[in-house]
């Protein structure tokens, strides 16, 4: 069985902290970067593991977001297109590169989106507001870091 690129990454930490870090115990400085380079090693494998789902999840949410904001007859009809637009978009590809790129442009729309619904008081606005801030929260759910349980 070929490992994964998670474990790979897991079993560079282990061994930089069960093999490498203990011959440094009188090199402070560098026991210091052997310790942060292996939290590294282990929060990338963390990431590694969940990149695509984290940026396929998000971009489906902001394309529903978008489908429902495109029809809120308040929004200007150049930002309504946009968001129309980006509704009906999907993801073009599952290379990380593909889907950063695609979240990227995403998240622009959404800036614009969110600084036209914060400046309205309106029912609509106030909703869209709640969905915006709900789908925030998740998205950094979705990209926590957990420390390694010792």
């Amino acid at each position: 069985m070929k490992p994964g690129i998670a474990d790979l990454l897991m079993n560079a930490a282990t061994t930089l902290g069960a093999d490498v870090a203990p011959h440094l115990i009188d090199k402070p400085y560098a026991l210091g970067h052997a310790g942060t380079i292996g939290l590294m090693l282990v929060f990338l494998a963390q990431e590694s593991e969940r990149a695509a789902e984290t940026l396929v999840a998000d971009n489906g949410e902001l394309r529903a977001l978008f489908g429902e904001a495109a029809e809120d007859p308040l929004v200007p009809e150049d930002l309504r297109s946009a968001l129309a637009r980006a509704a009906q978009s999907s993801d073009r590809s599952l290379h990380i590169s593909v889907l950063e790129a695609d979240n990227a442009a995403l998240k622009a729309l959404l800036v614009a989106l969110h600084g036209l619904v914060d400046d309205r008081i309106d029912p609509l606005a106030r909703q869209m507001q709640i969905a915006i801030w709900r789908h925030l929260k998740a998205s950094a759910d979705r990209r926590a870091l957990h420390l390694p349980v010792a």
